[in-house]
């Protein structure tokens, strides 16, 4: 019976963690897809649900002869994304905080190379509030540079 208990929570936990990652997916087709506009998104969304001060890191390889577009994007309760795009030598490429927290962002580069792309959701502004959990998502979309 203790089994079958642990099987049930299991399954539940699971179902429900799906059932998040699918509203998560959802909110990503309907809201932020549309800010790739001509770049077509590599097959891939970054992210999920995040809570306010919640670091993430994830690797991109860039290819030359491509344009990129980063599109970083959350539920409005969240605020807005921190995006900093670091080299292989650690120089920030690129930091939204020093231009407003500007959610999107084109790149091209000389030659192909591995990126850090590292986000950030800020703490609320009141830091008596209570911590929120949302969706949040970077989108990478390319298309040629010719």
């Amino acid at each position: 019976m203790h089994n079958l208990k642990i099987l049930v929570v299991s399954a539940g936990l699971i179902l429900s963690s799906q059932i998040l990652f699918s509203q998560c997916r959802t909110f990503a087709k309907n809201t932020c897809e549309s800010q790739l506009e001509d770049y077509m998104l590599n097959g891939r969304m970054y992210g999920g649900y995040m809570v306010q001060g919640q670091e993430t890191e994830l690797f991109i390889v860039l290819s030359a002869g491509q344009k990129y577009r980063i599109v970083g994007c959350t539920k409005p309760a969240l605020g807005s994304v921190w995006i900093q795009l670091i080299d292989g030598n650690g120089k920030v490429v690129f930091d939204n905080s020093e231009h407003d927290l500007v959610q999107t962002w084109d790149i091209s580069v000389k030659s192909t190379q591995e990126f850090r792309l590292r986000t950030f959701v800020p703490d609320a502004k009141n830091k008596s509030a209570t911590r929120i959990r949302d969706c949040s998502l970077l989108l990478l979309g390319s298309k040629s540079a010719s």
